[in-house]
């Protein structure tokens, strides 16, 4: 599974508190973008210990999504991605097997 970083049309935009924009989302953009993050019945910290090599670039965080437990799982993971040592996350969760496999995997992707 690769996550790559797409362009969404949105139906608005609105502000937040820190004046930074967000974009709202549709339904039909926010199915999308399940559709790249597939298994989100993972918690967000063992979805990063699996998949969070596949993030490449972007910060789906800009959204606002009509989906509100969507929202607060994508942000989270999004939070674990850029605080925490993505190897330090897999030992807390995966065993060394799992580890190996998904090392060996992210090397063979090209």
């Amino acid at each position: 599974m690769n996550i790559y970083y797409h362009l969404f049309q949105t139906n608005q935009q609105v502000e937040n508190d820190d004046l930074n924009e967000k974009e709202v989302l549709n339904l039909e953009m926010e199915q999308d973008i399940k559709r790249l993050f597939e298994d989100t019945s993972l918690s967000p910290r063992e979805w990063v210990a699996r998949y969070g090599h596949t993030i490449w670039c972007g910060d789906f965080r800009e959204y606002i999504y009509i989906d509100k437990e969507f929202e607060k799982w994508i942000y989270e993971v999004y939070d674990i991605l850029l605080n925490e040592e993505l190897e330090n996350v897999r030992k807390e969760i995966l065993t060394e097997e799992e580890i190996k496999i998904i090392e060996e995997e992210d090397r063979n992707q090209f």
